[in-house]
């Protein structure tokens, strides 16, 4: 897999050095006001000083209102970036709200009452903003980029009874609390490619990427009796996770047009490899107590365990399918956007970092009564499945 990746990731780079080091030899083309031939923008600059030129050229490329300037061009073929007087830097930004279901694999917590078993289980979905931005440069299709994506799940945990009950009984108290970070931040380089035939647009991206994943989930339940006995039951879990670390991410966009139209299909793949440090803990306790008229019994047990591992890896997958809406600026070298479509992303672990607890107290007089607490936290293995919307303007 390290050396699959390694190839792609290569050729990702040569493409992109290829690219952004040919374009722009041969200078783009424009017409000659007074004959309509075409010559290099060289030509067009060594006239400069010829006023009646320059303004010519400059009525030749205005918007037919003169004075005014309509919000969107109308809609072009994809044709790639032509040089222009000012194109020095040409700036790009995008924002994006994501709303994503997580599913956690590898860690978590449970505890058993009198043989009911409850778990702690990550619930409904959870907002998570995109940012990115960047600039063009010079006049190539090449561009540099930054991008940050975080996502909080805070306390989006729900106590469950596996076995189709909300509660083994009324007597029976319980909570789960939890949370969830996950932060990516990305420094790119790119290049977009117009493939004019099939009515396309490819953009590949190749960088580094600094990434963290923050877990942690806590479970606690309690059953009680007041009858001819006492009795009291509790048991609670814990566990916890993080990883940290930097590596390298490439991405891959395609889109292609509709019928001529400012909307488009388009399906992008981002896939990212880091090294980093990934550190686990879990933690349980179980009490049980009985009470007659004659005599009482108790029991307890109390467990931790910590895990470590500095040489961890992490494999992060991203994919989004949808359409967008896009239309070229007339004011400037840019056009607008509308995406919206649907996420899918994976993330796991491969790390020596195991936490194993376990915690057990039975009373058997003057009542057989039973509690556990189990809890996991080892290498992680998780899938976010949502829905993506975002605008801005394109490069």
């Amino acid at each position: 897999m390290r050396i699959l990746l390694l190839k792609i990731w290569t050729s990702s780079i040569c493409a992109l050095a290829f690219c952004c080091s040919t374009y722009g030899q041969e200078p783009p083309l424009i017409p000659e006001p007074e004959t309509g031939q075409l010559q290099s923008v060289e030509g067009v600059l060594d006239r400069t000083d010829d006023n009646e030129f320059v303004e010519r050229l400059a009525s030749e490329n205005t918007p037919e209102q003169a004075g005014s300037c309509s919000l969107f061009a109308p809609t072009n073929t994809c044709k790639p970036r032509g040089c222009h007087i000012d194109c020095l830097l040409t700036p790009f930004i995008g924002v994006e709200a994501t709303y994503l279901k997580s599913n956690i694999g590898g860690t978590g917590s449970s505890v058993s009452i009198n043989d009911s078993t409850y778990v702690s289980q990550p619930q409904g979905f959870n907002a998570a903003p995109r940012i990115w931005g960047g600039f063009g440069i010079g006049c190539t299709p090449c561009f540099v980029q930054l991008q940050y994506w975080q996502l909080d799940g805070g306390n989006g945990y729900a106590l469950n009874d596996p076995s189709g009950r909300t509660w083994a009984g009324t007597n029976t108290v319980g909570a789960s609390t939890g949370a969830l970070g996950l932060k990516a931040f990305d420094f790119e380089i790119g290049s977009k490619i117009c493939l004019d035939r099939i009515c396309s647009t490819a953009v590949v991206t190749f960088g580094g990427r600094y990434a963290q994943w923050d877990q942690t989930s806590t479970i606690f339940v309690a059953e009680g009796t007041n009858g001819d006995n006492l009795d009291i039951l509790g048991a609670a879990a814990t566990n916890v996770s993080d990883f940290s670390g930097t590596g390298f991410t490439s991405s891959y966009l395609l889109s292609h047009q509709i019928a001529c139209s400012n909307w488009s299909l388009f399906g992008q793949l981002r896939n990212s490899y880091l090294w980093g440090n990934q550190a686990s803990g879990a933690a349980t306790s179980a009490t049980g107590l009985s009470f007659d008229e004659f005599s009482s019994a108790s029991a307890a047990s109390l467990d931790l365990a910590l895990g470590d591992d500095v040489y961890s890896t992490m494999w992060i997958s991203e994919i989004q399918l949808g359409t967008q809406w896009q239309s070229q600026l007339q004011c400037m070298n840019a056009s607008a956007f509308f995406r919206i479509a649907v996420e899918f992303q994976y993330w796991d672990t491969h790390s020596n970092s195991n936490a194993t607890s376990f915690s057990f107290a039975q009373i058997d007089e003057p009542s057989q009564l039973n509690a556990s607490a189990s809890a996991n936290s080892g290498p992680l293995d998780m899938t976010l499945m949502g829905l993506a919307v975002s605008t801005g303007l394109n490069f």
